[in-house]
């Protein structure tokens, strides 16, 4: 049996699937002007007294969370992020927490020079990192207040997907901690997957900054 399509049938076609690929253009280009504006944000947001800081995107609206030594801090880091290009609007979530910033000056030392690292896909970590984490353990436990182990990914993949892939990643790093003797009750964890980019992701070097592990200090008693 054969089928002949009309040329009405055949222009349909061709306008519908112009149509389709307009669309999936169009949402591939906002989506990398969203991830843009949110790289640019989360920079804006370092500075002095800023003990921990992340921004998250929703179009041109900004979430910023953090933790600061006091609000005159938290007023400098949303006039920032205001005035970063593409900024329609700040949400501040930013937690005050006057000099418990120490403890965050410990563990962001650390981590600036051992990224805690996974298997590739997975939420088994490397061998290396075991080594890290122990190191983290022992200044965890000098800390008295909440600490949330915050677990980023890429945004390779299914946004869900790697959402739940770092929550399996901040939950092992959490155990791994609590086995070493920092309390489970100081521990909060978070997967944020690919909502908080500090970098683009169209490079392989970006994307392996996005791929990563903090440990924020929330200030509250444990």
């Amino acid at each position: 049996m054969h089928f002949r399509l009309s040329r009405f049938e055949i222009l349909t076609g061709a306008a519908t699937a112009l149509l389709c690929l307009s669309f999936v253009c169009l949402f591939s280009e906002m989506a990398s002007i969203q991830e843009s504006i949110a790289v640019r944000a989360n920079a804006a947001l370092k500075g002095p007294g800023v003990y921990w800081s992340s921004a998250a995107a929703d179009g041109g609206a900004i979430t910023v969370q953090g933790a600061v030594q006091n609000k005159t801090v938290e007023r400098v880091m949303v006039e920032r992020v205001s005035a970063v290009s593409g900024v329609t609007a700040v949400h501040s979530d930013v937690l005050i927490i006057g000099d418990e910033g120490w403890c965050q000056g410990l563990i962001n030392r650390l981590l600036e020079e051992q990224q805690i690292e996974f298997e590739q896909g997975k939420s088994s970590l490397q061998a290396d990192s075991l080594a890290h984490v122990e190191v983290l353990a022992m200044i965890t436990r000098r800390c008295d207040t909440a600490i949330e182990i915050a677990a980023h990914t890429d945004a390779t993949g299914d946004a869900e997907a790697n959402r739940r892939l770092s929550q399996r990643r901040a939950e092992v790093v959490a155990k791994h901690l609590a086995q070493l003797g920092v309390p489970a009750r100081q521990l909060r964890s978070r997967g944020y997957g690919e909502s908080q980019p500090v970098a683009v992701n169209n490079t392989q070097q970006g994307r392996r900054h996005n791929q990563r592990i903090e440990l924020r200090v929330l200030g509250e008693t444990a």
